[in-house]
């Protein structure tokens, strides 16, 4: 026997059933309930990876805040998610009017540069606080150097990226496609080689210089396996010349 949402009766098997299964922002929402004044943090790791104006469906209305933290609007939601709410305490009813808590703090990250991706809507972009995080360099990469050619000089990995910022800057006029210090994760302060190699080049080769090449590369260089047996013998400096 299969309980309904409700609880209201029962339904035999075999039976074509869809349970309902609670979302992370709903068990988020319980969770700030049940904290009292405890602050409760939602993350949410590249926002802009998913349909949001699908993903959250009414429940975008509940992110204009109060002076409070509460939802100054609330919403009436479906019955299963009513039930549910109502059952954890969070409503009175499953009727009642859902509002987002004070406490529930909603935070999210995402990478404008990444292309491929849902467009974001105006009307929900509004209801967020915004920081913009610069691409600039991070302390903790001060000491990290390019895995070099063996006999050459050392490359800083920071001042790299800010040479060859400022020329896809100078170069190409967008801003989109500079690269970020975490572009390659560093290990025992190091960048290794074979990713400087295969993502990096490539990544440059073939996406921001694509069409003008020798803007950054050495113009000798035709194709992209060229300008890794380049890497191979003259290291950084002998790929990036005008560097």
């Amino acid at each position: 026997q299969i309980k309904p949402y409700d609880g209201q009766g029962s339904i035999s098997k075999p039976v074509i059933y869809y349970a309902f299964d609670p979302g992370v922002l709903l068990r988020a929402i319980v969770r700030a309930h049940q904290a009292g004044d405890k602050p409760v943090a939602l993350v949410i790791d590249e926002l802009n990876r998913g349909d949001c104006a699908a993903i959250f469906g009414d429940f975008m209305h509940l992110l204009d805040r109060d002076e409070s933290g509460r939802s100054e609007y609330g919403i009436h939601v479906s019955k299963p998610t009513g039930a549910f709410l109502a059952k954890s305490g969070v409503l009175p009813n499953a009727d009642a009017t859902l509002h987002l808590p004070p406490n529930l703090h909603i935070i999210a990250t995402m990478n404008t540069s990444d292309q491929a991706l849902f467009p974001m809507d105006s009307a929900f972009k509004r209801r967020w606080s915004w920081e913009a995080i610069s691409v600039a360099g991070n302390e903790e990469l001060d000491g990290v150097i390019i895995e070099n050619i063996s006999g050459l000089a050392e490359v800083k990995w920071l001042e790299f990226i800010e040479s060859i910022n400022d020329l896809i800057l100078k170069r190409t006029g967008g801003e989109d496609k500079r690269i970020g210090p975490w572009f390659i994760k560093a290990r025992s302060g190091k960048i290794p080689r074979e990713d400087f190699r295969n993502k990096l080049l490539y990544y440059l080769w073939h996406d921001v210089f694509r069409g003008h090449t020798s803007d950054a590369f050495d113009p000798a260089l035709r194709a992209f396996d060229e300008v890794q047996a380049s890497f191979d013998v003259g290291g950084v400096q002998g790929t990036f010349p005008s560097l």
